[in-house]
């Protein structure tokens, strides 16, 4: 059973790297797909899981310290779009975990 997360990182963001997972084991999903555009100040993240799944997204500096974290329970579909409009020019890092584990990551710059 496949899994699908996509996310639109919006917000004057340039895409650096993307990554694609396959289906998950146990019980920590994996996300397919992730996609960025670039368009104005927040991000939107768009996803559909056949289960209910909690997780949580990450933002990194270049020191891998975390400037913000959003906790979410994903729901069968949903889009969730945050602002990101207070970050400075720069590159981050962008981790959607599950507990411990990492589901996706991908760099991202803000321009």
């Amino acid at each position: 059973m496949k899994i699908l997360l996509k996310a639109l990182v919006l917000g004057c963001f340039l895409l650096v790297t993307t990554s694609s997972y396959s289906q998950s084991e146990g019980n920590n999903p994996k996300p397919i797909n992730l996609l960025s555009k670039n368009i104005q100040g927040s991000a939107v993240i768009e996803y559909s899981f056949p289960i209910e799944t909690n997780f949580t997204v990450e933002i990194l500096d270049k020191n891998q310290k975390i400037v913000k974290s959003f906790e979410e329970v994903a729901l069968i579909e949903a889009t969730k779009k945050y602002d990101l409009s207070f970050l400075l020019k720069g590159k981050y890092n962008l981790k959607f975990k599950s507990g411990n584990t990492i589901l996706h990551e991908q760099q991202i710059e803000k321009l």
